[in-house]
This record gives structure tokens, C-alpha cells and sequence, in this order.
């Protein structure tokens, strides 16, 4: 599958849960998505996420803002995350600020990509 076809792809699936990525002393929260996007070209794998916000007021988490987050595919290792832009900007931010690929729109959405389940 390609990039271009994703959103049809997933469009209709219920996201199977969230593990929690990180908990800083009811500040916020993050939580990832249990499925991820494979981008084997770049050896990467893709996880949105959910940041939650400690709410004084409530005495309880609130969603806050949604994210994306980039992993060395092969390792695990974190690489990138960014909040208030879609997948494939995010992506596109990715390669050209950390592997100085700069893709256009339409080689970006032809890239090959594998959706699976953590």
C-alpha cells in the first residue's frame, strides 16, 4: 500500500488502545496509539498520539492535543514528534530536518507504508 491510500484504508477501523508513553507528576500524559505506520524506505515507523493535561479544577486528565511520533523502525529508538500538524507534514518535516530529504507532496504520498499493531 501506499501513503496516498491510507486514510481509506484506515478510515473505518476503530484504534485498538493506547499504551501509555510517558507520565510526568499529573502535568500531562502521552499516550500512543497500539498501531503504527511502517515506512520501510526509511526504516521508520509512525505513532499518533493523545497528550493529556492535568486539569487542577477537575482533579482529572483532559485530552489536550493530538501528535505524531517517529521511531527507528529497526530499533525502537525515538527520533521526532510533532503536535498540531497531520501524518504526512509531519513526515515531510521529518526528512528534510533530519535525513535532508525533501520530498514533494506527491513522492511523499507514493511511498510504500504498512500498517500493523504494536
Amino acid at each position: 500500500m501506499q501513503l496516498k491510500e491510507l486514510e481509506n484504508y484506515l478510515e473505518g477501523q476503530d484504534v485498538e488502545g493506547y499504551d501509555l508513553f510517558e507520565e510526568q507528576n499529573q502535568e500531562h500524559r502521552l499516550w500512543l496509539e497500539q498501531r503504527a505506520i511502517h515506512i520501510p524506505e526509511y526504516n521508520i515507523k509512525i505513532r499518533e498520539g493523545i497528550c493529556e493535561t492535568w486539569d487542577m479544577e477537575n482533579q482529572q486528565y483532559e485530552d489536550d492535543h493530538s501528535f505524531y511520533m517517529i521511531f527507528n523502525s529497526l530499533t525502537g529508538e525515538y527520533l521526532y514528534t510533532e503536535a498540531g500538524s497531520g501524518m504526512c507534514v509531519s513526515l515531510h518535516n521529518f526528512l528534510s530536518f533530519n535525513n535532508q530529504e525533501n520530498l514533494s507532496h506527491d513522492e511523499l504520498l507514493d511511498l510504500p507504508c504498512e500498517v500493523y499493531l504494536i
